[in-house]
């Protein structure tokens, strides 16, 4: 896909593609993009151009070298959610279990929503970087946090379990 006719939303889409390096919100990458917003609508106006089909063809296509560089596939980020399942099934971390459930949930979701966006766009797949932004944007920054506090409590469990005492 060539660059955007409108200045505007290509610079959008390259700050959104580059989000996870500049950890930019969604209404940063707005104004930054040239648009004017008061208070907190950039945030809301931001997402409303997120559904552009347009936008998300080129935000695709700008990320695309990065998800190959990283090596990161739907398959592989499903494998690691059910790796954390199991772990915390075995150390009896029930929210935990459930937390990994609901992202498995999310990622299915986010997965029809793009397949029926590729229908009209035609575009690539959807990045590891992609699907999490859509889980915070969808969950929220608050709880996402919560889940990875589960994350991390669950492998500090499990490295525990495998450190062999040295006397």
């Amino acid at each position: 896909m060539p660059v955007l006719r409108n200045t505007r939303w290509e610079a959008f889409a390259v700050h959104i593609a580059q989000r996870p390096k500049t950890q930019w919100s969604i209404g940063r990458c707005y104004a930054q993009s040239g648009f004017k917003a008061r208070n907190h609508s950039a945030d809301q106006l931001g997402s409303q151009l997120l559904k552009n089909v347009e936008i998300k063809a080129r935000i695709v296509e700008l990320r695309a070298p990065t998800a190959r560089k990283a090596g990161y596939t739907l398959d592989t980020l499903v494998a690691r959610i059910e790796a954390a399942i199991a772990a915390a099934q075995a150390d009896g971390a029930h929210s935990a279990v459930a937390a990994n459930h609901n992202l498995i949930l999310k990622i299915i979701e986010l997965v029809e929503e793009r397949n029926a966006t590729e229908a009209v766009v035609g575009g690539g797949a959807m990045t590891s970087a992609e699907i999490l932004q859509h889980i915070v944007d969808e969950l929220g920054p608050h709880d996402v946090i919560e889940i990875c506090g589960q994350f991390i409590e669950v492998a500090r469990n499990r490295l525990a379990e495998q450190a062999i005492v040295v006397s």
